[in-house]
This record gives structure tokens, sequence and C-alpha cells, in this order.
């Protein structure tokens, strides 16, 4: 147990350095060096004439040796010893400079500098942490969509932005720049990746109709193509219904479908279409007549 830390500290990584450091939540204390237990304490406590505001801390920068203060509750940090303020309560801070579920304000012993670290995932950033969109905004979206309804341009811009497959999007805490990885191959690149060009054109005239009840089935065409849209409980879900509309979104690049086969549920023929790009003929027709 000579190892062990004393109760409430922990040890962090800095971002800034790669060096361990060590904090203390409770207190907001940082410090590059491993906390001794404390002594017993001694003595009566010191007078109030000299103690912080509510919420503040003294703690001592390990790059420059100078006294700091930190208020855990409000993040913020000053050289300057604060001073009491009166007995009126403070207005909380405004909802929108509130941070993510799980992360935490810090401030790196080294620059004096504020980092923010999460606990959850270990992940630390120098930038502050969007908190995530809500998601009601997609379920009204969807909600409204009737089997006609033609997508907007609003929902359609997800899908020209997409990354190839297999390259997710990061971000370095060190610089706060965006970086892409594509785990199966390990490349990494500061550019955002761009579709591999596609080699085939779409047409009307490269769709098959499966029927109503669509065979293969449903659960065997999300293993070998893209489906777009389905039927259930009543009504479409998915935002295409047209395979004119489909076409033309796949020719001009507002709708991507890499592996080249793809299926919606049509409003006007109430049944399941497979269309596919000119250079997927041979697997159309392995899809068509495997299960004809």
């Amino acid at each position: 147990m000579a190892g062990a830390l004393p109760p409430g500290w922990a040890a962090h990584l800095d971002p800034g350095s790669g060096r361990t450091f060590y904090y203390k939540e409770a207190t907001g204390e940082t410090s590059w060096e491993i906390p001794q237990p404390e002594p017993a304490a001694a003595g009566a406590p010191a007078a109030a004439s000299g103690a912080l505001p509510d919420g503040w801390a003294e703690h001592l920068d390990a790059g420059s040796g100078r006294t700091f203060f930190y208020n855990a509750g409000t993040g913020e940090t000053s050289w300057d010893r604060p001073q009491a303020t009166s007995a009126t309560a403070a207005p909380a801070p405004a909802a929108s400079s509130a941070l993510p579920e799980g992360w935490a304000e810090h401030v790196d012993p080294g620059s004096g500098r504020t980092f923010y670290h999460n606990v959850g995932t270990g992940e630390t950033a120098w930038e502050k942490p969007a908190a995530p969109a809500a998601s009601s905004g997609w379920s009204k979206l969807r909600g409204s969509l009737t089997s006609a309804s033609a997508p907007t341009a609003a929902a359609l811009a997800p899908l020209s932005n997409a990354l190839p497959e297999g390259w997710v999007e990061h971000v370095d805490p060190g610089s706060g720049r965006a970086f892409y990885c594509k785990a199966a191959t390990g490349e990494t690149s500061w550019d955002r990746p761009a579709p591999a060009p596609s080699t085939g054109t779409w047409a009307t005239s490269q769709a098959n109709d499966l029927g109503c009840d669509p065979r293969p089935s449903l659960h065997v065409l999300r293993q070998r193509t893209e489906v777009l849209s389905h039927f259930e409980n009543g009504q479409i879900s998915g935002l295409w219904s047209s395979v004119q509309k489909v076409t033309e979104a796949l020719n001009n690049c507002t709708l991507v479908v890499s592996g080249g086969l793809a299926v919606i549920y049509s409003s006007s023929k109430n049944s399941y279409w497979l269309l596919w790009r000119s250079d997927k003929d041979k697997e159309a027709e392995s899809v068509i007549t495997a299960f004809g």
C-alpha cells in the first residue's frame, strides 16, 4: 500500500506535456508531485478574517512556484487572492455554459491553461466540449415525413458529407484539430478523406420490382444491399420512396451508396425495388435470381 494515493486524489495525464499529474476533485488541488498523506490537524483553525470566499481554494502552481486560486464551482482561476463578497447569492451560471455529461474542467498546472477531461472515456481536450444537440429534431423530422414527401436539402446534407466506409473522425486533444482514422488499415489523416469515385451510373432502367413481400427477405437484403426505406406499421420508414428521385440523387452525389446496390419501398408502386449502379449488373442479378 506504499504507492497508494491519499483519499480523494487521482492520477491524470497532462495533454500538453504527456506528464502525469495529480488532482483532488473535492478541493480542486493539482500537483506534479505524488501527494503525501496529510498530517493530523493541530491547533486552532485560521482566523475567519483570512478565509477565502465560499468555493475558492488556494493552490501552488508546480511550474512557476506561484500561488494561485481556483473556484471548483465556477472553474475560475486567479493569481490574485479573491475578496469576500456580500451575502447576496451569485446568479447561477447560464445553462449554455454547462459541460456535457461526464466532462469536467481542470487547470493544467504547468501552463495555467484550462483543459477538459471526461472521466468515463479518459478523453482530454484543450477546447471546451460542446453539449450534444437534442435528438428531438431528427425524430420530429422523420415523424413529419409522409410516404409522398420529398427529402429536404437540410435532411440530405449529412449524407453528402458522409465519410468513406471504415473512416471515423476524432479530435486531437493537443491541438484541438480534427483528424481521421481507418481502423481496418491503421491509416490516419489530417485531411478529410474523400469518397472513392464510382465507376458507374444509376438509371431507372436499372431497377427491379421485388414485390410488397420481398424475396429475398428484408433481412437478407440488409446484408447484401443498403436499404434506404421500408414499410412498417402501415407507413414508410425512411426518406426515400421514389425510384426516380433516388436515381437522380445518386447521380448528383446528394445521396451516396458506396456498395452500388440499394433497396427502397416505392410509395407509388407499394412494393420494394432493387436499384443498382451500372458496374453492379452481376451483383444485382445474383440478388434477383438467387431467391427467384
